[in-house]
């Protein structure tokens, strides 16, 4: 129709590489992708960012002393992290790990929120400990995720390859390979399931797996890496069920649309604000 303004649909742009590194002095230092920082620490060695990685590289034996750094990852961003024995770790948005700057003792040990995946250097003398409020996750060398975010059931852990020891408490589990571990917040019992691993680890490969999951479940992912607020128009919305890959480097726009040819349902964008309301027939 002539005359009639077309409404322009505003691009959500999905998540960036960028975090917040927390020195042991205090300092806070900004990483993107772009920044390219070379950082001397006063305790010995430094820091290395390019191409949303940190890596940190020891340059003395002498450090006697192991000191703290925080990466931290708001929303809508992701990092990766080399640490100093070699062991690479994807961040999620809305997660952080304390490492030190050295793995000073008997063990390698960090401490992690939100969701992250670890390919651990292998060391037999000294085990990779991770440790997540009350529940420790160690190993020897291995690829394994870890899923703690707040609202989650339990924390999560699932095991790609290798073997992994989770404690909580009194509880005790060794895992196998396809295997996650879930630790209930509030009693501490751990439990274990088999599991379909990509619908856990892909985003650390660029996509997001979704196997008969519910709305409710998807948009919890979605807000985060494109840092955007979802609203049900309806509760009976948050039932509908999605199976499907989305790309997560494409605009939330594309991905919605793909969700919406197959639950029947409408997402309407305003700002930052993402409604799901019913298709009109």
């Amino acid at each position: 129709e002539p005359g009639v303004p077309e409404l322009r649909q505003e691009r959500i742009v999905p998540g960036v590489s960028t975090a917040q590194l927390y020195l042991p002095d205090g300092k806070v230092v900004d990483l993107g992708k772009d920044s390219i920082c070379d950082l001397q620490l006063f305790e010995g060695g430094r820091f290395v960012n390019e191409r949303g990685t940190l890596t940190y590289k020891s340059d003395s034996a002498e450090i006697s002393m192991a000191q703290y750094s925080e990466i931290r990852i708001p929303r809508g961003g992701e990092y990766k992290v080399v640490l100093p024995d070699g062991t690479v770790v994807w961040l999620n948005a809305e997660s952080s790990l304390r490492f030190p700057t050295v793995f000073t003792g008997k063990e390698r040990k960090v401490y992690a929120k939100g969701e992250l995946y670890f390919d651990v250097k292998h060391d037999e003398n000294k085990p990779f400990i991770v440790r997540i409020n009350d529940v420790s996750v160690r190993v020897l060398g291995t690829k394994f995720c870890i899923s703690a975010y707040p609202e989650n059931e339990g924390i999560m852990t699932t095991l790609e390859q290798g073997v992994v020891q989770v404690t909580s408490g009194d509880n005790q589990m060794v895992l196998k390979p396809g295997y996650q571990a879930v630790v209930d917040q509030r009693s501490g019992k751990i439990s274990q399931r088999a599991v379909e691993l990509s619908l856990y680890t892909s985003w650390v490969r660029g996509v997001f797996e979704y196997e008969n999951m519910e709305l409710d479940d998807i948009v919890v992912q979605l807000a985060r890496w494109y840092d955007v607020q979802f609203t049900f128009s309806a509760l009976e919305y948050k039932k509908r069920r999605f199976t499907g890959v989305v790309r997560k480097y494409e605009d939330l726009n594309d991905v919605l649309d793909m969700i919406e040819k197959t639950t029947n349902v409408k997402f309407i964008i305003n700002g930052r604000n993402v409604t799901i309301t019913s298709v009109m027939k």
